[in-house]
């Protein structure tokens, strides 16, 4: 099984909150991709090459999936993303997991 992570800012960079549908349709994408995800908010800190320190409130997913064509599928949803949201990235990482449900 693999985890897959996904960090997605709730306001575009002119703080502005995006729009519940564009939201909505995240949600229900990366439902059809996988079987369950679980997604908690909370802010980011980063800083970028000159230093300029930002702070982001954001979702965080967590989505299990078995299959590295569902990889494949949730990436293209957040390349897709990452231009509708005018956004410079969009964090994304996977990891082998051993899952079990208990």
């Amino acid at each position: 099984m693999y985890n897959v992570k996904i960090v997605i800012p709730v306001y575009s960079n002119d703080h502005i909150k995006y729009d519940k549908q564009i939201i909505s349709n995240i949600n229900n994408s990366i439902l059809d991709i996988s079987n369950g995800y679980s997604v908690y908010n909370g802010k980011g800190i980063w800083k970028d090459d000159d230093n300029h320190v930002y702070q982001d409130l954001n979702m965080f997913y967590d989505i299990l999936v078995e299959t590295k064509k569902q990889i494949l599928l949730l990436k293209n949803i957040v390349i897709e993303l990452k231009s509708i949201l005018s956004q410079k990235s969009i964090f994304f990482s996977v990891t082998k997991e051993d899952v079990s449900f208990l």
